[in-house]
């Protein structure tokens, strides 16, 4: 197997597909659809995968040994499937021993399909498919994807061709043309995930505007930001390399303010990058100081063109690397390294097209020829002047001025022939943005399109600027649009069908501020967004146009465990109020009890329950804004104190007085917080869209539901999750389980809101959510006059909001599930006090990105707010406890060292102790 495929393996027991092969057309993968490689041993086979980078899906893995054989060299998430389930709770506690799990994780499967969406799968490993067909096989390939079958002792293979309708972006802007249109088809209007990965917001979110950029070809993302260039595979998002590098600078100057606005209005800049370049299995970057090629697969320097002067353009055109310098353009030869030319132009932009590379240097434009760099014309013209980027089409070059200010006066475009430089036509006006105005030119459909005045998106002639058509268009906001060959897309997702003229929403995301979204692959790719602009799903993504469905039939929702109907009657007291049983202490989460520490606590306990990442995956969970450490808050009750370990699915129970283990549970995903203890069981939600409930004394499963609509994995973080994942903490009142499943109400189906039975397991009400209802977007509609954005989570734990349960600013009748959003809520009701929304968060906060999210806690009478240096607060009796981020614990006025701050809540107090979660994956007792 090429070593240069991204690895997502599966790995199927020996046997029925190759007897499936050879069952007739209807079943056979046909020869249309793959191309037969020479035969391979087993050995082979397991030393090309762990060559490989990404992730291995292993179906039928038995005891787990072949599973952690493909995890061994550290490069590959494995995840398996196993029909058997004793086998898997076996092989689950042998990987743990081994350090293994997470890296290597395994779930009970049995079905005759497999739960992945569309093209997420890059090679399928199959010795016994256990009756799944080959057309399911194909489905989950992604192009370039790779099935090996085993036959007789030997092993074959074969790979799914690249898609005719996919395209690549090799460029920051699509190509060397500087054309931002994808030729990519099977783009469309988003409906959900295909992958998302972190962070949710770059450095934290201490800015709005971050420089970033992301380039793409044969199935891999590169992503360049301030100190580092990643590449992450195109269709699941699984980092397969990363290394520091720093890009060349430069910064670019907006149009003139004029005259009447410079008393108020500063000159509009931008600093950027130069951005690198990929085509097939080379990216070429310019960094400070020399042009480098890298191996696309490894991140490993191949080629070193020499020292470079103040770059700031950067293009490949045919076999010709283009470099644009402060004074001169340059050429190489991308394969040979040989210097083939330099002209003595001080351009600042160039693109290249039609043998011709194209130089926008001040007032002056240049035509260069792309063998020689001998001048094909020259054009001198003041307009051009504030022109900052351009792009060229069938002929025509189109100069684009932006002014980089919330007002627009001063961007519009100019068209030149692209044969000898005469002016064809220009044209004024101001980009529909609301910030950051830039005039931005596309050509598709024979026509050069401008985002124009009034939510509209308007046709032009190419040659002689006449307008030929004109098509509604909005959400254009601050960043910059870009389009395919059939729509034109708005940063706030907007489509515009550019046959129809209609328009649609998909409103669960927009584009980072200044960053457009990339049209590529198939899929749309974002970064973070900084933004409050609206309820959002946050972070580097693959998003998909078509619906994820897979599987041939529903899986049954409820199955009982071993403990179910073994546990003795409810209890009429509800736990002591000693104890710490629930994520932030109680049903209204308010992170404070009645139980006081003692005046001299001291440390009586530490116990090391997290693994620190050693391999470049588990490095990449880091960036899961759900999962803040190694390990979860504690929960104490019933003598034990309960913690999740997130990147291990599972939970971790030990004795409260001595940290000694009492049992662990091993779910079928990550799991974000820590369970809810009550009444003898403990209940917690997981990424694989399960809620799970066992018994709190000895870690027996009583039960599971399937909280998620269906069956259906994607790549999340890192890992294999759910598309409707379950946040861990479930909330449990008067005997019924509360919790939410999903990601976003407008992502894939929505939301799946469900109450439970806690002690059986049996649905009390479900309820789905699938809009925002929101028409205005940005008004300041709160009693407080901020953005209806803030603090309003699109999904989130729940909580107790006076006699109703609450998810962020949807309200639930806990009869029945009837609910209302309370769009202009700033507040929800607890005992004797009304707290403000966003006193506590889950997940990536909705708010602005310069705002510090400072730990509170409160009682019946007074809210406790911690410092912008905190990290965790939790009020025990009349006594504040605080951790902040370097360690420092204090107790009233007393302070402790720590040797690792506390997760985001890592304090609880119960029965007289403190227990502290850190983020060195530590449990820590004071009494």
């Amino acid at each position: 197997m090429n070593s240069a495929v991204t690895a997502f393996v599966l790995h199927v027991r020996r046997g029925c597909l190759a007897s499936a092969l050879l069952l007739g057309a209807g079943l056979a993968l046909s020869s249309a659809l793959f191309g037969a490689a020479p035969a391979a041993s087993l050995d082979e086979v397991v030393r090309s995968v762990q060559a490989a980078s990404g992730v291995c899906v292993h179906v039928g893995c038995g005891d787990g040994t072949l599973s952690a054989r493909f995890a061994e060299k550290g490069r590959l998430v494995v995840h398996g499937l196993e029909p058997d389930a004793n086998k898997v709770k076996s092989a689950r506690q042998t990987l743990l021993a081994r350090g293994l799990y997470g890296l290597v994780s395994l779930e009970q499967w049995s079905a005759p399909w497999l739960p992945y969406a569309d093209d997420l799968v890059n090679v399928v490993v199959a010795e016994n498919p256990d009756g799944v067909p080959p057309a399911e096989l194909r489905r989950v390939l992604a192009p370039n994807g790779v099935v090996w079958i085993q036959r007789d002792g030997a092993w074959t293979s074969w790979r799914k061709p690249w898609p005719a309708d996919f395209d690549e972006w090799t460029h920051w802007r699509h190509g060397a043309d500087g054309n931002m249109v994808s030729q990519d088809a099977a783009v469309g209007v988003p409906v959900g995930l295909r992958w998302v990965g972190g962070p949710a917001q770059d450095a934290g979110g201490k800015r709005w505007y971050y420089d970033h950029f992301l380039v793409s070809a044969r199935g891999r993302n590169f992503y360049l930001t301030e100190e580092s260039l990643a590449a992450r595979d195109a269709f699941n998002g699984a980092l397969l390399w990363s290394k520091p590098v720093k890009a060349a600078t430069f910064r670019e100057v907006g149009a003139d303010v004029p005259e009447f606005l410079k008393p108020k209005t500063k000159l509009g800049t931008r600093l950027t990058k130069v951005k690198p370049v990929v085509i097939a299995d080379r990216l070429y970057l310019a960094t400070t100081n020399r042009l480098l090629a890298l191996d696309a697969a490894t991140g490993d320097t191949v080629a070193d063109f020499g020292p470079v002067k103040n770059p700031r353009e950067l293009l490949l055109e045919g076999s010709t690397l283009v470099l644009c310098e402060s004074n001169q353009v340059r050429a190489f030869g991308a394969a040979s390294q040989a210097a083939l030319w330099s002209a003595p132009v001080t351009a600042e932009r160039i693109v290249a097209g039609d043998g011709t590379v194209f130089c926008l240097a001040s007032n002056l434009i240049v035509g260069l020829d792309l063998a020689t760099g001998q001048t094909r014309w020259r054009t001198e013209d003041a307009a051009a002047a504030p022109a900052t980027t351009c792009t060229f089409h069938e002929g025509v070059l189109v100069l684009e001025t932006p002014t980089y200010r919330d007002d627009g006066e001063g961007c519009g475009v100019q068209a030149y022939s692209g044969k000898d430089g005469r002016l064809l036509w220009a044209k004024k006006y101001v980009p529909d943005m609301t910030h950051n105005k830039e005039a931005r030119a596309f050509f598709a459909r024979g026509l050069v399109w401008l985002q124009m005045e009034k939510n509209t998106v308007v046709a032009f002639d190419p040659q002689t600027g006449k307008q030929k058509r004109s098509l509604g268009s909005r959400g254009k906001h601050c960043a910059s649009p870009v389009a395919t060959e059939n729509y034109f897309i708005a940063p706030e997702c907007e489509f515009t069908d550019l046959d129809t003229g209609s328009r649609t929403r998909a409103r669960m995301f927009r584009g980072a501020c200044r960053l457009p979204f990339i049209p590529a692959n198939g899929l749309l790719n974002t970064f973070p967004v900084q933004c409050e602009c609206f309820p959002m799903l946050r972070g580097y993504m693959g998003l998909t146009s078509t619906e994820t469905r897979p599987g041939l039939g529903a899986t049954p929702r409820l199955e009982k465990g071993p403990a179910y109907g073994r546990l003795g009657p409810v209890s009429v007291a509800q736990g002591s109020i000693e104890e710490w049983p629930i994520y932030r202490h109680d049903v209204w989460r308010s992170g404070s009890t009645p139980s006081s520490l003692a005046a001299g606590l001291k440390e009586a306990w530490s116990v090391a329950v997290g693994r620190a990442p050693k391999t470049l995956p588990e490095n990449d969970w880091s960036g899961n804004p759900f999962t803040p450490g190694l390990v979860t808050a504690p929960v104490i009750a019933a003598g034990k104190v309960f913690v999740a370990l997130p990147d291990e699915h599972r939970v971790l129970a030990l004795d409260d007085r001595s940290g000694a283990q009492r049992w662990t549970f091993v779910a079928g995903g990550r799991i974000d917080t820590p369970p809810t203890i009550q009444d003898g069981l403990c209940l917690f939600g997981a990424h694989d869209g399960w809620v799970y409930c066992l018994s709190a004394d000895n870690g027996e499963m009583v039960w599971r539901f399937r909280a998620a609509p269906r069956e259906a994995r994607i790549m999340a973080y890192g890992q294999m999750e759910s598309l409707w994942p379950v946040p861990g903490s479930v909330l449990v009142d008067h005997g019924v389980a509360y919790l939410a499943a999903g990601r976003h109400p407008m992502s894939d189906g929505g939301l799946q809101l469900v109450a439970l039975q806690a002690r059986t397991g049996a649905l009390v009400w479900e309820k789905n959510i699938h809009d925002l209802t929101m028409t205005n977007w940005y008004s300041p509609l709160l009693p407080n006059k901020k953005k209806v954005g803030l603090d309003f989570e699109p999904v989130d734990m729940l909580v107790k909001d006076g006699d109703a349960v609450a998810m962020s600013r949807w309200q639930f009748d806990p009869r029945n599930g009837h609910y209302k959003l309370h769009l202009a809520s700033a507040e929800y009701q607890t005992p004797g006090l009304e707290v403000p929304r966003g006193l506590w968060s889950y997940g990536v906060r909705q708010n602005k990105s310069v705002e510090t999210k400072q730990p509170a806690a409160f009682d019946q009478t007074k809210v406790h707010i911690g410092t912008t240096n905190d990290v965790a607060l939790v009020l025990a009796g009349a006594t504040v406890v605080s951790a902040a981020r370097n360690g420092e614990l204090k107790v009233g006025d007393r302070s402790l060292r720590l040797d690792s701050p506390p997760v985001h809540d890592g304090l609880a107090v119960a029965n007289g102790r403190l227990y502290v979660s850190t983020r060195n994956g530590r449990l820590v007792c004071f009494e």
